[in-house]
């Protein structure tokens, strides 16, 4: 339900998995139920009710030394704290992932990893280092052929080409990133993108296109009864 942007669907059904849980559940259920929730609240824009649940995981995880799972709970507390501005709390959790996740091979620690620093550092104005590390993430993720991950990092690399005053350069990375979530009928990314196009066309002065992907992303969001705090815009 969450992937199909059914976010109310999906926090009910996420909030009763929590209440059935006791002190005989499983932790990694707990853990599961908490982050599958805390999610859902980032995707509605509401990333101060999902910290508090990603804490919880944390709390839960660390002491139960499995440090892939910990690295995923520390990628989405730090994005969640991103989200609401708070950066340097955001960068000491991608900075313990970093240590725990040292001697992983999976696309992990370069994907996922170089994409949450970098968009602390979009967020900071430091547009060279988040090139730097949008480079290597891309990379990451088309070596891994991990198409979800090439998408994010190319909305990524538009937010960056809008911070630098270069909108012309965002609309080719969004039209790839577009392409990939249609395929993948992502509804709510669609709309993310659709807004971004939107954005990035009106700098460019491109008017009635900015006027049709507006459009677009309004009717998927009237489709899927979400406001525009879903979007997530920078």
């Amino acid at each position: 339900a969450r992937l199909r942007g059914r976010l109310a669907e999906a926090a009910g059904w996420l909030e009763q998995a929590l209440a059935a849980c006791d002190a005989q559940t499983p932790s990694r259920l707990r853990t599961r139920a908490l982050q599958g929730l805390a999610l859902v609240h980032r995707e509605a824009g509401r990333a101060e009710q999902a910290l508090p649940l990603l804490a919880e995981s944390l709390s839960i995880e660390r002491p139960q030394g499995r440090p892939r799972i910990t690295a995923i709970c520390l990628i989405n507390y730090a994005a969640a704290l991103t989200d609401a501005g708070q950066l340097e709390e955001a960068a000491q959790a991608l900075a313990e992932t970093d240590a725990i996740t040292s001697d992983s091979v999976d696309g992990l620690r370069t994907t996922e990893l170089e994409l949450a620093f970098a968009n602390i550092d979009l967020r900071r104005h430091q547009w060279d280092a988040a090139a730097s590390r949008l480079g290597r993430a891309l990379a990451s993720a088309e070596n891994n052929a991990d198409h979800g991950g090439i998408a994010e990092v190319l909305c990524a690399i538009a937010d960056l080409a809008v911070g630098r005053g270069q909108p012309q350069e965002a609309i080719a990375p969004l039209q790839r990133a577009l392409a990939i979530w249609s395929r993948l009928d992502v509804p709510l990314e669609v709309a993310r993108i659709l807004a971004r196009l939107d954005r990035a066309c009106t700098a460019a002065g491109e008017v009635t296109v900015a006027g049709k992907h507006r459009r677009g992303y309004q009717k998927i969001l009237s489709e899927l009864d979400l406001n525009e705090a879903c979007l997530r815009l920078r």
